[in-house]
Formats: structure tokens, sequence, C-alpha cells
């Protein structure tokens, strides 16, 4: 309802001569209506082609359409006009993300709260980017200072739960991923992340009765995710509900057909269920994929 107001304003408050401000491009992208938001920002950019207003927009703009490395060069083309801000710099941080360059992402960010300390959202991009260089260390300081400037964020406190489990303290990691879930029950779209890492987390404690409701909550949240699939099987076959386990991976298996892996697990789990046949099956098939695997890997 609230996009929808806005694209409602957005339209009546374009002027006839659109061209000639910034404002009709602004609400537009502040509406998440992308296509017009850029028709709009590059006419006002055809007219007024040194304003780097406008170049800093369409990059903002080109980054929301995943069109990164357009994105770039108007941020380039505007950093040459005029300093960018620090929430300009995440931005640009985020382009190289979708580039997946996380070192350059990473260095961007560091510069963008140096400008802009207070941004919660650069520090928990730095964390994200650290953690995907496999920094899980360096990623902590950063989501902490996120989830002080904005307490309660579900997304923060839920990869604080990652690098607590990756830095062995289990415990603070059931906390945060228990945090996680908390804070998420009135958003109109809880994600499927904090139950599926918590009751992952519980099934390799050998704790499968209290991960179930929990992975049973991220199947609903994400029916067609492979892995909260996968891992719902494995605490189901952990109480040894091997019927349900065979349903759930055998999900898995249909949404990941190449995946060697996951065939491998479900020719074990059919054998644990004393289905020797369709679990040579699996296993075969298992064998063949990682074979295919290991061929295209070769030069």
């Amino acid at each position: 309802m609230f996009g929808v107001q806005l694209l409602l304003h957005a339209q009546v408050a374009c002027p006839r001569d659109a061209a000639q401000t910034l404002d009709c491009g602004k609400q537009f992208f502040a509406a998440q209506q992308l296509k017009p938001a850029e028709a709009s920002t590059r006419q006002y950019l055809v007219l007024h082609p040194d304003s780097a207003d406008g170049m800093y927009l369409l990059g903002r703009i080109l980054q929301e359409k995943n069109e990164a490395a357009e994105s770039l060069s108007w941020f380039t083309k505007a950093a040459a006009i005029r300093q960018p801000s620090g929430d300009d710099l995440r931005v640009v941080a985020m382009d190289y993300v979708l580039l997946n360059s996380y070192s350059d992402a990473a260095r961007w960010l560091s510069r963008s709260v140096q400008m802009d300390p207070a941004n919660a959202e650069a520090w928990y991009a730095l964390g994200r980017s650290k953690m995907m260089l496999g920094d899980m260390h360096g990623a902590r300081a950063p989501l902490e200072r996120s989830l002080a400037l904005r307490p309660k964020e579900s997304k923060v406190a839920n990869n604080l739960g990652v690098v607590a489990e990756a830095e062995n303290h289990p415990e603070e990691a059931v906390a945060f991923y228990k945090d996680a879930i908390e804070w998420q029950l009135t958003l109109p779209h809880p994600s499927e992340q904090p139950y599926l890492n918590l009751g992952t987390l519980l099934t390799t404690q050998q704790q499968a009765a209290e991960a179930l409701p929990l992975l049973a909550e991220a199947v609903k949240l994400a029916p067609d995710d492979p892995k909260c699939n996968e891992e719902l099987a494995r605490a189901e076959e952990q109480q040894g509900d091997f019927s349900h386990a065979i349903d759930h991976l055998s999900h898995a298996v249909a949404l990941q057909p190449k995946s060697a892996h996951l065939h491998f697990e479900l020719g074990q789990l059919y054998r644990h269920a004393g289905q020797p046949e369709k679990a040579k099956q699996e296993l075969t098939l298992s064998s063949q994929l990682y074979g295919s695997h290991s061929s295209d890997a070769e030069p």
C-alpha cells in the first residue's frame, strides 16, 4: 500500500516538463519504480549533462537494477565533479558485491563507514563482505556496530550467529539465532535463514527434537530451498522418521538434480531405511556426478 501511495504521489508530482527537475526521478526511485526512475533521470541528464546529482541518482537506480558495471561508470563520472558521500560509497560497494569482488566491496565500505560512522547498513554490508572473504573474526566488529546503531535488526543477529558458530562459540550462536527469530516475528516477510541456521546447529548437536519445528518453519517459509529440505531430512532421519526424511531429501534432489552430495545423502538414507535397490541407484548416480565434476575441472 505504501509503495502504491508513493507511486501515485510520483505520478501526480511529476511536472509536465519533467526533464527540468530531478524530483520526478527521485520520487519514482523512492517508490522502487525503477524503469520510470531511470527514464526520468536520463532525460534530465540530457539537458544537464554536468549534474553530479543526476549522475549519482542514476548510479543508484542502476545498482538497484543489478546493472553494476554501468552504475559504477556513472558514480565515477559523478565523483569527478563532486566528492561522494559515505552512503554513495556504500552503493558503490554494493556494485562490487554484484560483481563478486568482495575485497573491493570491503575497501569501499571501510571508507564509507569512516565518512559516515552512523550508517548501520554500511557497517552491516562491511561485515557481510568480510564474511564472504572468509574473515569471520574481522566481520564481528562491523556487525556488532551495526546492531548497536540499529537494535533488534534480525538479519544482523543472524549473521552474528554465523560468526559465533564459525568461531566455535555455539552457545552464543544459539542466542543470536533466537534473537534473530524473535526480532523478525512482526515482519511481513520473515526470513527462513535464522530458523535454518539454528535448526542445523541443533541437529549437529544431536538435538533433533528441538531442531524439527525450526527446520519445518524454514521449509514453510522457503519450500523450494534445497538446503532447508536437506536439513529437515537430516533431523527427521536422526529421529528415525525415514518416510518424511526421504520425502524432503527427494525434494531437495529434485531441486538440484546435478548435486552429487545430495544424491549420496539420499542413497545413504535409503540404505538406512532398508531400501537397498534405491540406495544403489542413488549412490551410483552420485558417483557418476562426482566423476563428471572431476572431468569438468580438467583442463
